[in-house]
């Protein structure tokens, strides 16, 4: 985790438990009054450290006229539905929280090193999704949900097994994706260089060779 020694350290490694441990939204407890999941107090924490480290929210960028809209609408579903606390829980969870997750990504996830942060955290999250649903099917232990585990339909910490397919299939892609494009840019990078150098090369051979000349003049 050489890449987290900067100066956004603490925030990137919150965002990195925030992608491993992505599938725990389902652990819920209550602060005091207050409900709550493992997923969102990360988020809270992140959130939390990255205004600290870059004292404050001044000059954020990714802030747009989609993303104001797409909250303005969100925020007048929870004045119309009648269910105001089911509501405001589906407000905070699905468009508060991604959207915060999201302008921390843009503000500290930087580099290719910054990417491949990002897509270990993806690769180990979507792992032990697998490894678990795995040990589930073999062995039966580890059963979270009883009525897919009659049925023996692996689940992992899901409350059905076709949650399982629906994590793992994007994050596959998603890394595939993303491999391909760093490798890309690390390959186009190289050949650059390796142009340059040959130019670099060619243009010392010559005026290496027009001294030469000169000398024999």
């Amino acid at each position: 985790m050489s890449n987290l020694k900067t100066k956004s350290q603490i925030s990137k490694l919150f965002l990195f438990l925030i992608i491993l441990l992505a599938p725990l939204y389902v652990v819920r407890f209550h602060i005091g009054p207050y409900p709550s999941t493992l997923l969102e107090v990360l988020v809270g924490l992140t959130v939390g450290a990255w205004v600290v480290e870059r004292k404050g929210i001044k000059g954020v960028k990714g802030i747009n006229a989609p993303i104001i809209l797409f909250l303005v609408a969100a925020a007048i579903s929870v004045i119309v539905s009648p269910d105001k606390r089911g509501a405001l829980g589906i407000f905070k969870a699905y468009f508060v929280e991604p959207v915060l997750v999201y302008l921390v990504i843009k503000d500290v996830i930087k580099s290719q090193e910054d990417w491949w942060l990002v897509f270990r955290a993806l690769a180990l999250s979507g792992l032990w999704v697998a490894l678990l649903a795995v040990i589930q099917r073999l062995t039966g232990w580890l059963t979270i949900t009883p009525h897919e585990a009659a049925l023996g339909r692996a689940h992992a910490v899901y409350n059905t097994a076709n949650a399982v397919g629906l994590y793992l299939g994007p994050i596959i892609m998603l890394l595939l994706g993303g491999i391909k494009g760093i490798k890309g840019s690390n390959e186009k990078d190289t050949q650059q260089n390796t142009h340059r150098h040959t130019a670099d090369s060619g243009c010392g051979d010559a005026s290496g060779g027009g001294a030469g000349r000169k000398i024999l003049v």
